[in-house]
């Protein structure tokens, strides 16, 4: 009994710190504003706090219910956490995502079921489920990596690898009760090193458009060789180009034609209607 009580406040609290990620997650969203994915995030750390928090015993439950109160959110979360990565990381909507959520689905209702017959069973094929999920995403982003967002892609990807390759493990842990709490301070610690993994590479995305704009912006800096006679820019590869081509290519900026008083009065002085209206 002394086991089970110990093992729910950790539930209990477990479910306060996902509850604090996902909230951070939230605030995130906002500087990475445009960045797909991290609304799912945040919504799968808020799910894997409700269900931390009704695993946690604080309703009569039968042992078997005691584990599956709040599986079925934290399930809902993986989802969730996958499909943020899959949409971070620049992926589409694909027939093939159907069938994937229904296999894994299957495999999650068919844990549930025999859970209720043998705990330990049920909750191995659970937890391999899981497993699938976090070494699919862990793979999806180590995909990724390039020398630009190097950091957060791998503390990312390898913290998801090692998350499922833990939780195929995690079930002989059971046979040792002494260690259980140990063992899930591991595995929500390395669903928390995944998190730092996934907010780095949202900074390191930031960081990318931040130094991309501020290159672009510093293409119309400096000292231009300009042409005194026709006013053309000679630009890095020694083209000479007049000078709307020249700054449009170089920003956002669009031209609109007209004729100063000055040039009027030079050019055009039978249409000087500045001079005329004085």
């Amino acid at each position: 009994m002394t086991n089970v009580i110990d093992l729910s406040i950790l539930m209990l609290g477990f479910a306060a710190m996902f509850f604090c990620v996902g909230f951070g997650m939230l605030f995130l969203r906002k500087p990475a504003e445009g960045q797909v994915g991290l609304g799912y995030w945040a919504a799968s750390f808020f799910l894997n706090s409700v269900g931390f928090f009704l695993a946690g015993g604080i309703f009569q439950a039968k042992p078997w219910q005691f584990f599956t109160n709040g599986i079925a959110l934290q399930m809902l979360g993986f989802y969730a956490l996958a499909w943020g990565t899959y949409r971070f990381t620049g992926n589409e909507f694909r027939r093939w995502n159907i069938y994937a959520l229904g296999g894994v689905t299957v495999g999650w209702l068919g844990a549930m079921v025999l859970m209720k017959h043998s705990l330990v069973g049920g909750y191995s094929l659970l937890l391999a489920t899981q497993a699938i999920v976090f070494l699919w995403t862990g793979t999806l982003i180590l995909r990724q990596i390039s020398t630009k967002s190097l950091a957060g892609h791998r503390l990312a990807g390898w913290g998801l690898v090692i998350w499922g390759g833990y939780s195929l493990l995690f079930p002989l842990i059971f046979q040792f009760p002494r260690f259980v709490p140990l063992a899930y301070g591991f595995l929500v610690g390395l669903h928390v090193l995944a998190s730092v993994g996934m907010v780095t590479m949202a900074l390191d995305r930031i960081r990318i458009r931040a130094e991309a704009s501020e290159s672009h912006a510093q293409r119309l800096e400096g000292l231009l060789p300009i042409c005194a006679s026709c006013k053309k820019i000679r630009d890095d590869q020694d083209n000479w180009q007049n000078m709307e081509s020249y700054v449009s290519k170089r920003s956002k900026a669009e031209f609109s034609h007209s004729i100063c008083p000055e040039c009027t009065k030079k050019y055009y002085p039978d249409f000087d209607i500045y001079s005329k209206s004085k």
